[in-house]
């Protein structure tokens, strides 16, 4: 995470979310002025760069990287470039 952000220890006032039964911890950020595109590609490399999940976690890119890569790769098949987020 370091990687596309600064993490600091704060409180805040507790929330636990689930979807479909599973627990979720969710970390958002606000790209602001930056290139969405690098921004995604940077959270992927961080993705990665930590790891396999422990047995019984999953990490899932949501929100706009999503909708952006998943339209991306429909222009990208009707161009045959493949290319995009």
């Amino acid at each position: 995470m370091s990687q596309v952000a600064d993490v600091q220890s704060t409180t805040v006032p507790g929330e636990l979310d689930r979807q479909n039964g599973m627990w979720m911890i969710i970390a958002s950020a606000n790209v602001g002025n930056n290139d969405f595109a690098r921004a995604a590609k940077e959270i992927d490399r961080a993705i990665a760069k930590a790891g396999q999940a422990p047995r019984g976690v999953t990490t899932q890119v949501r929100g706009q990287v999503s909708a952006l890569k998943q339209i991306f790769q429909r222009v990208g098949r009707r161009s045959g470039s493949g290319r995009g987020l």
